[in-house]
C-alpha cells in the first residue's frame, strides 16, 4: 500500500511542476476513486511535496470542515482548494 501511496504522489508532484491548477481526492474510502482511508493525511503530504499546486477534497460541507484546519496547517503557504475553480 505505501508504494501506491508513492506513486501517488510523484505523479502529484509532475502535476505541479507541469503547472496543473488544482488536484482533488475523492472522499470514498478504500475504493477505486479513493484509496485513502483519510483524505487529510494524503492532501497533507500533497501539501508538503508541492509548491503552486491547488488542491483538496471532493466531499459534503460537514466533512470539509474538519478537514480545512488539518490540510492548511501542513501546507506552506494557504492553498487549499474547497469547492472554488477560481
Amino acid at each position: 500500500m505505501s508504494d501506491l501511496y508513492e506513486q501517488r504522489l510523484q505523479i502529484v508532484e509532475q502535476y505541479d511542476r507541469a503547472g496543473f491548477y488544482a488536484y482533488h481526492v475523492a472522499d470514498h474510502h478504500s475504493t477505486p476513486l479513493g484509496m485513502a482511508p483519510s483524505p487529510s493525511v494524503v492532501l497533507s503530504a500533497v501539501a508538503q511535496r508541492t509548491k503552486a499546486l491547488r488542491f483538496g477534497p471532493l466531499c459534503g460541507p460537514n466533512r470539509l470542515n474538519r478537514l480545512l484546519l488539518n490540510v492548511e496547517g501542513a501546507s506552506r503557504r494557504p492553498r487549499a482548494n474547497f469547492g472554488d475553480t477560481q
